[in-house]
């Protein structure tokens, strides 16, 4: 039976250090978790699965770090919007483009 955790308790983390090469991304958002899976089923070698805790509903994915990007928004819409992501890794892994910029 799975415990009942809060809506506070249902959180997303993404560790990382200037020294690592991957995130680890701690999540129980089933959104984020479906996109980990999908992810790491195309892309096995720089999506991995490290954990997954059912009893609560919570995974542990270990990420490559040029994999992720983070949007950042003002809260008042597109224009607005900055991107930063250093790397993006195409799914065969045979493609890579430099991203850093705004939209706007």
């Amino acid at each position: 039976m799975r415990e009942k955790l809060t809506p506070e308790e249902r959180e997303t983390i993404i560790l990382t250090s200037d020294a690592d090469d991957t995130f680890e991304i701690y999540t129980f958002d089933s959104g984020l978790t479906a996109a980990l899976r999908y992810m790491s089923e195309i892309d096995p070698q720089h999506y991995r699965l490290r954990k997954e805790s059912q009893d609560i509903g919570c995974v542990t994915f270990d990420v490559f770090r040029p994999c992720l990007g983070i949007e950042l928004t003002t809260g008042t819409g597109i224009k607005e919007c900055v991107r930063f992501r250093t790397l993006q890794v195409i799914p065969d892994g045979m493609d890579v483009s430099v991203e850093n910029g705004s939209d706007g």
